[in-house]
């Protein structure tokens, strides 16, 4: 994994739920010392409106469905997953920092991770 995807925490959220995360990198120490706690989130509507839709066949989605962002989830962002050729894309609210992409190798199973922002509104 890349340095500067160490120790970083994110989250996105949909109609449907959030999905929150966390990364921390080691090399020692049996990884017991950098665990990251999920981002704790905030009921409190932001202002920032973004798409929402969720494939589970593509790296791409779109349609005229909206969620309302909360708490510091203040972009828009679309995640793109494919893990050993299984494709994954989810939009909806979700936190600057989130934002990157990534490619590795678990266990022998190719992973490539993608979030791209945007700032809120409809964006297609």
């Amino acid at each position: 994994m890349r340095p500067d995807y160490c120790d970083r925490t994110g989250s996105i959220s949909t109609p449907d739920g959030n999905t929150k995360m966390s990364t921390s990198c080691c090399a020692f120490d049996n990884c017991s010392s950098s665990i990251l706690p999920v981002p704790s989130g905030s009921p409190q509507p932001n202002g920032v409106t973004c798409p929402t839709c969720q494939s589970n066949s593509s790296s791409w989605c779109y349609n005229e469905q909206t969620v309302d962002c909360t708490g510091e989830e203040t972009v828009c962002g679309l995640y793109f997953t494919n893990i050993g050729g299984n494709l994954t894309s989810i939009r909806g609210c979700t936190r600057q920092g989130t934002c990157g992409s990534q490619k590795y190798n678990v266990n022998g199973t190719a992973i490539t991770y993608q979030a791209t922002c945007y700032c809120g509104g409809i964006t297609n």
